[in-house]
Order: C-alpha cells, then structure tokens, then sequence
C-alpha cells in the first residue's frame, strides 16, 4: 500500500467515525431518549383521557393535534434511525444516492411539530386573554410569520442541500417560534399574576380554595414549561448563528443535539 492511498483510507475511515460518532451522539442517542419519554408522557396522557372521556370540541381539536404530533415523531425517528444504519455501512456513492432523499425530508417533521406545538400555545394564551383583541391579533400574525418561516425553510431544504448545513431560514424560523412561546408564557405569567393577586385580597372558602390550588399548579405548569422551551430555543438561536457563521464539529453535534431536544419539547406540549 502506497503512502497516498494509506493516507486515502485513513481520511475514510476518519470522515466515517465522525458521521457515525455525529449521528449517534447529535442524532440517535437524544432521539431514542426523548422519544421513550414522549412515548411515556403520551402514555399517561391516553390513560388520563381514557379515565375521564374527551369532552367538547377543544379537546377533539387537541387530540387531533396529538395525534399528527406522535405520526410525524414517529417519522422523524424512523428517519434518525436510518441514517445511522446507512453510515454503519459505507461512505459509498450508492450510501449517499440512498441518503439523499431522507436528507431532503429529514427536517419536515420536526417543521410539523414545532408550529404545531405553537399554535397549541397560542390558541391557550387566546383562551386566556378573550378580551384582548390587539393581543390576539398580534398573536396571529407572530404566527403567520412563523408557518411562513418553517414552510421556506422545508422547501429550502427539500430542493437544496441545506438539511446539511445551516442557513439563515434555520434560525429566522427558530427566531419565530420563539418570539411566540416568549410572547405566550409573558401574558400567561401577566394574567396568573394578576389572578392570583386578587385572590389574595379576599378569604376562599373549601371549594375555592382546592379550585384556587388546582388553577395555581396549571398556569405554574404552562409558566415553567414554557420559560424551559424559550431557553431551549434561545441557546438554539445562538448555536445556528454561529454554526452559520463558522462550523464546527462540535457546533455540529450541538446543533443535532438541541433540535432533537426542541422537537421532544414541541411534541410534549399538548400533554402538558
């Protein structure tokens, strides 16, 4: 063996342990995590609904919504799962004509699910502020410009190759979606706030108080979860800025990491 074609296969076989070693760790490894907790979170869910029914037309709606979710993490997780199969295998001309078209959808789902998820907390938020038509109109349009956002980015990554790089749609959209669950869980905190001020200007009685105690843990709830998801998306921002900017292999490994890490969070939202 030559010094050149030596050289030549450890370039491949580096270039394969780092595709592997970025798909299991960036990939593979936080999906199969996060999926067996979305997996036990629907769980208790199902179980929570099968106990007490599904009653009105919100809850349908919120069903169907859950329902769309689990399809498209189960797609997503199917997806991660193949690509780690194909670069177990070869670097080979046949391994990327077969890796193609999963890159070029790979990102739909996780798309689906980070503005369903958004419109979940927005339409809760709507329920809350019912007397504020500015707000709800603002509302509205964050998230137009948010499915505006993810359908571009989608179509970018369909027709290019930019599922395999950042672009600046990666983090416009994520800038979106953020300024809404920002926006979301600041008039959620407002309205407990306020809530809970008054309450405290007056005695409860027993009934009132366990209704108090019962309202208190589901705004604390959607608070924390949401203050949680917009940290989430923040440190997302920044990491796809500078991925943008300068990649690295670790940038690179952070970025799967953290998208990952978001989608669990969006689909977990309709079970909060």
């Amino acid at each position: 063996m030559t010094t050149e074609n030596y050289n030549n296969s450890n370039s491949s076989s580096f270039k394969l342990g780092s595709t592997i070693l970025g798909d299991l760790f960036g990939g593979a490894v936080p999906t199969c995590a996060l999926f067996g907790l979305y997996i036990c979170a629907l769980a208790i869910s199902i179980y929570i609904c099968a106990e007490n029914g599904i009653h009105g037309r919100p809850q349908k709606i919120l069903w169907a919504c859950m329902t769309l979710l689990s399809l498209c993490n189960v797609w997503h997780y199917g997806i991660q799962i193949k690509f780690v199969l194909l670069a177990a295998s070869s670097l080979s001309e046949h391994h990327i004509q077969v890796e193609k078209p999963l890159t070029q959808v790979c990102t739909v789902p996780l798309n689906i699910n980070l503005v369903v998820g958004d419109a979940i907390v927005a339409w809760r938020t709507c329920n809350i502020w019912t007397k504020h038509i500015i707000l709800r109109y603002l509302l509205a349009m964050l998230m137009a410009g948010n499915i505006v956002a993810n359908i571009v980015d989608v179509v970018i990554d369909a027709v290019t190759d930019a599922a395999n790089r950042e672009i600046t749609m990666d983090y416009v959209a994520t800038s979106f979606s953020f300024a809404v669950n920002l926006l979301c869980t600041s008039l959620i905190f407002v309205k407990a706030w306020n809530y809970f001020q008054n309450f405290r200007v007056r005695p409860l009685d027993a009934g009132q108080s366990h209704s108090y105690t019962d309202l208190k843990r589901i705004l604390t709830l959607l608070i924390e979860s949401g203050m949680i998801f917009c940290s989430i998306q923040l440190i997302s921002i920044l990491v796809q800025y500078f991925t943008y900017h300068q990649e690295t292999y670790a940038l690179r490994i952070w970025n799967l990491a953290l998208g990952m890490t978001r989608n669990a969070a969006a689909v977990r939202k309709p079970t909060f």
